[in-house]
């Protein structure tokens, strides 16, 4: 691990708010795996469902479409809960598969994780527009959708 702190790692405190926003792209790094996962909220009838995220992880060479899905996150009861896609390529005991469950569970628990950075692309995860400003790349959300 780094010492110094990367402008886009998220800190631990803005990870639920970074991580339920509607289209993070983010790569977690461990010690010795690094995985690259992108969320996304899906529109019904032209509107998003602020409970819902598709999560898929870059399996290919394209870090645009190489992207293969492999699990939900959704609200139940107030609360985030992941399952498996039932038709993804990706089983359960791959390694990328437990690494997401393992951030998940760690920050819907509020337990840190020393050995987890959380890089985020460069773009707002509610918007997806480039971040400027260096307290929303902190954050890796920007000012007009941190306050949405």
């Amino acid at each position: 691990m780094h010492t110094a702190i990367h402008p886009n790692v998220v800190p631990f405190e803005h990870l639920l708010a970074y991580l339920t926003s509607f289209k993070p792209t983010f790569t977690a790094r461990g010690r010795e795996t690094r995985f690259t996962y992108k969320l996304k909220t899906p529109k019904f009838n032209g509107k998003r469902n602020e409970d819902l995220r598709f999560v898929s992880v870059l399996t290919g060479p394209d870090n645009t479409s190489s992207y293969t899905m492999f699990g939900i996150m959704f609200k139940q009861y107030g609360q985030w809960q992941f399952r498996m896609y039932q038709k993804s390529r990706i089983g359960v005991d791959a390694q990328s598969v437990k690494a997401f469950k393992y951030i998940l569970t760690h920050v819907l628990n509020g337990v840190p994780m020393p050995q987890v950075e959380i890089w985020h692309d460069g773009r707002c995860g509610r918007c997806s527009h480039p971040l400027t400003d260096p307290e929303s790349i902190r954050k890796g959300i920007g000012p007009v959708c941190e306050g949405l």
